[in-house]
């Protein structure tokens, strides 16, 4: 009977009244947190993330399992305190994404700081940059502040299965300055050299088992299966790979953090357990910046 009810909840009609209410709702929490002052928005959108942490079995249990391997160290309450942390701050960042558009350049410089720019500026508009970085912090923020700052974005992202949701979050993109280019396809291959033959920033986040060409490389304690986009990307003359990432320095700000640029090699495997590397120990000094709860490890090598 269980089975049943189950197999009635996933069917189709049901699935699209499910993404529909949760766009609506979407909708709804946009308005809000729009005209609410940003400490009220935050705090919201942090009590929704904890909410979800405690609610949502499945995400909770898999946070704390990939926590307990990335840092056996820990405690059980050391974990479950990170993994509050890790929703709170995700709720957090669903709220400023949804803000940044109807706040001011000067209120955003003020909330957000950069260390490492002159490497970026030293080298956009000369060479075309693969920017290297991961979901860490509120990664949609770090795109659209360094397109305020004047450096022309480009993202390589997922094509969501809600085309309501897809349209709202590519919209905020557009509105902020940054260029979505989605991951599957040759033309959208072609559109990622371009914008690099072009000597533009192409955002290329490296961080989760999805279905596009990669290696099993290391990360943390384990293989975990990784595009290789990037050491691909990297063999484009006059092209340069750039880690950045972004960490939440308390509810209210943020640093963007840009390192050195990255040589490139023939070995794809190694380049890209060099980049898992490079994220791995960005993760380790901000472990609540990251996103726990994705399934980072469900593959394993044959």
């Amino acid at each position: 009977m269980k089975g049943t009810a189950r197999k009635i909840f996933k069917a189709k009609p049901v699935k699209k009244f499910r993404h529909s209410l949760l766009s609506l709702v979407l909708l709804k929490l946009l308005v809000v947190v729009v005209v609410l002052p940003r400490r009220v928005s935050l705090f919201l959108g942090g009590l929704i993330g904890v909410w979800t942490s405690h609610l949502a079995k499945s995400y909770r249990v898999r946070t704390e399992k990939n926590i307990s391997g990335a840092f056996p160290e820990l405690k059980p309450t050391e974990i479950r305190n990170l993994r509050i942390k890790v929703f709170k701050n995700a709720g957090m960042n669903l709220v400023e994404f949804a803000i940044f558009s109807f706040r001011s350049e000067k209120f955003w410089r003020k909330r957000v700081e950069i260390s490492g720019e002159e490497i970026l500026k030293e080298n956009a508009g000369r060479k075309g940059i693969i920017y290297l970085t991961a979901h860490t912090g509120n990664w949609e923020l770090m795109g659209a502040f360094l397109s305020m700052a004047g450096y022309s974005i480009n993202v390589v992202a997922k094509e969501m299965k809600n085309s309501f949701q897809n349209s709202l979050l590519v919209g905020i993109r557009d509105l902020m300055g940054v260029k979505t280019i989605y991951r599957d396809g040759r033309s959208n291959t072609k559109k990622m050299i371009t914008a690099l033959k072009r000597k533009e920033v192409l955002g290329i986040l490296i961080d989760q088992d999805t279905e596009v060409g990669g290696v099993f490389a290391d990360f943390f304690n384990g293989p975990a299966y990784t595009p290789t986009a990037c050491s691909q990307f990297a063999r484009i003359k006059n092209t340069l790979v750039i880690p950045g990432f972004i960490y939440r320095k308390s509810n209210l700000r943020h640093e963007i953090v840009i390192m050195e640029p990255v040589e490139g090699g023939k070995d794809q495997l190694a380049e890209t357990a060099r980049y898992n590397k490079i994220i791995e120990g960005f993760v380790r000094e901000h472990p609540a910046d990251w996103v726990w709860m994705h399934r980072r490890w469900k593959r394993s090598p044959a």
